[in-house]
Parts: structure tokens; C-alpha cells; sequence
């Protein structure tokens, strides 16, 4: 009998009235006779016989008010166990209870009935399994074959496809980031740009022949090391699988900053920056000293 384990129900009996009395047990739900319309069909008990060992019993079968009210009589446990499953089955919510659970327990013994009323033998607990992956088959009967659900993979995301009415399932996630690295290299007229800008500020001169290939390769180098990272995160309908959203994040890169900070040190490094520094600092102070003096300066 494919039901919760340890849910209210069929079990085994001690002798070989075992069937009877399991049939007795359920009698007020619609007996264990033939299909009727609002039965369930609950599982098929293993019976012991004198001298035959354990044998399959009748199926049984209740009605569905009783069906419905079976989820009462469940142990905290067995709502616990009922509800993970329902999760893993993707019919529950991650924050399902009681209520929710009994809603699901419900539809389980409506489906169940239903397939019942067509002569074929599958319980409210089959009907649950049909969603997992690894349970097994429900209304299509038992084929060895696995699971109606099959797991694809479409785009590299993961879904579940019902084999039999071709019904989807997105696994996720819901939120997907890729990231990717690019280096941003700065064009020769540009680096040309920054050079000669800074070395007419700092040297009062255009760039040489080498000064201008030093700071050419001194930036090359830098912008290699620090590649712009960007985060894509991307949406996806969790119904669907269809992506509704994305959004984009770079971080690092050689900015503009970091290039004129390393044009600077550059020319700061050239031991010519040195004397023009200290003859600047001399010729200003002479000037400072000429032209603040209240008793001499240029009359």
C-alpha cells in the first residue's frame, strides 16, 4: 500500500481472517467490493495465510468523506513528513502547514478517486510520488520505467517534464549571476592625451620619443592586471523558466584617475622632474624674497 508511512491505515493481520477484518476496518468508506463512484482506492494490504506466508489482500477502497477526514487522524509527525514531501513534490509552498497540507491531502483523494472510478488502482499517495523525480509511477500504472517526471535541461537550466501530459516544471533558480571579465585598454591617442598634458604641467615640455613609450607600456600593463568584472544576475519566472529581468554590475578597471596618478609617478621618477623641482622651489623663493622685502626690492 503506497501511503505515508505510518498514515492511519491498512495493515497487516495475524491470521487469515486478516483480510476480512481489514475490509470490516474500512466498510463505512464503501467497503472493498468493486469500483464505485466517490471511492478511493487506499492500497492493497498483505494478509497472512495458514501455510501460505504473507499474500495480498483485497484492495481497499473508502469513501471520499472518509478519505478527506484520514488527514485528521495524522500524527504531528505525519503532517511534518506529508508537508516535505509536498515540498519536495513542488505542490506546497515552503512555508505550508496544517491548512495547506489538508488542501493538498484533498486534491490528492479527488485525483485518487477519479482514477479509481476508471479501474485503475492508485492512491492519494501515488498521485504525490508522480511529481518526484525518483518516486514512482501514479496514474500510468507501474512500468519499472521510473518516474513520469523527467528531469531536462534546456539553456543549462534544470526542468521537469511530466512524460505523460507534457505539463513543465522549473526547477531554478530563481535568481541566476554569470560573471565575465574584459580589459578596457586605453587607445594610443588618449594615452598620447594624458602624457603630454601632465608633462607640460610638471616638466613644461612635451613627452620624448622613450618617455612617451614608457608610460604607453607602464599603462598597458596596469590595465591588464585590472580587468573590469561584471555580475549579471538574471530573473527567471518561476513558473515558466522565462527570463523577466536582469541586471548588470561592473566593478575594477583602470579608471581616469588611476591613469593620471600613474602618468604622474611616471614623471616624477625622471630624475630631470628633480632639478626642475628644485630650481622652481629656488627661483620662487628668490622672487618671494625680492618682492615681500619692505626695505629692498625692484624700485
Amino acid at each position: 500500500m503506497a501511503i505515508l508511512s505510518g498514515t492511519p491505515g491498512p495493515s497487516a493481520s495475524s491470521s487469515s481472517s486478516g483480510e476480512d477484518a481489514g475490509a470490516q476496518r474500512f466498510a463505512a468508506g464503501g467497503g472493498t467490493g468493486t469500483a464505485a463512484a466517490g471511492q478511493v482506492y487506499m492500497g492493497t494490504p498483505q494478509v497472512r495465510a495458514e501455510g501460505h506466508g504473507f499474500i495480498a489482500g483485497q484492495p481497499i477502497k473508502m469513501g471520499l468523506n472518509e478519505a478527506y477526514s484520514l488527514f485528521n487522524g495524522f500524527s504531528g509527525k505525519q503532517v511534518r513528513d506529508f508537508v516535505n514531501k509536498g515540498i519536495v513534490a513542488g505542490q506546497l509552498q515552503e512555508d505550508a502547514g496544517f491548512m495547506e497540507a489538508k488542501a493538498l491531502w484533498k486534491k490528492l483523494v479527488d485525483a485518487s478517486a477519479g482514477l479509481t472510478a476508471a479501474k485503475q488502482n492508485v492512491t492519494p499517495m501515488d498521485v504525490l510520488d508522480s511529481y518526484l523525480s525518483s518516486g514512482p509511477l501514479g496514474a500510468a500504472g507501474r512500468t519499472g520505467s521510473g518516474s513520469v517526471w523527467q528531469t531536462q535541461y534546456r539553456g543549462g537550466r534544470k526542468f521537469l517534464v511530466n512524460s505523460q501530459t507534457g505539463e513543465v516544471k522549473y526547477q531554478g533558480p530563481q535568481f541566476e549571476t554569470t560573471y565575465s571579465k574584459t580589459i578596457d585598454l586605453t587607445d594610443p591617442t588618449t594615452a598620447k592625451a594624458i602624457a603630454t598634458s601632465l608633462f607640460q604641467q610638471l616638466m613644461h615640455r612635451d613627452p620624448g620619443k622613450g618617455e612617451m613609450g614608457q608610460f604607453a607600456s607602464a599603462l598597458t600593463n596596469a590595465e591588464q592586471n585590472s580587468p573590469v568584472v561584471t555580475n549579471t544576475t538574471t530573473e527567471y519566472d518561476m513558473n515558466t523558466g522565462e527570463a523577466i529581468g536582469q541586471t548588470n554590475k561592473s566593478t575594477g578597471g583602470f579608471g581616469a584617475d588611476a591613469k593620471q596618478y600613474l602618468a604622474t609617478q611616471q614623471i616624477k621618477g625622471n630624475k630631470e622632474y628633480g632639478a626642475i623641482q628644485a630650481a622652481t622651489t629656488y627661483q620662487n623663493a628668490l622672487e618671494s624674497a625680492i618682492f615681500n622685502n619692505p626695505y629692498g626690492g625692484i624700485g
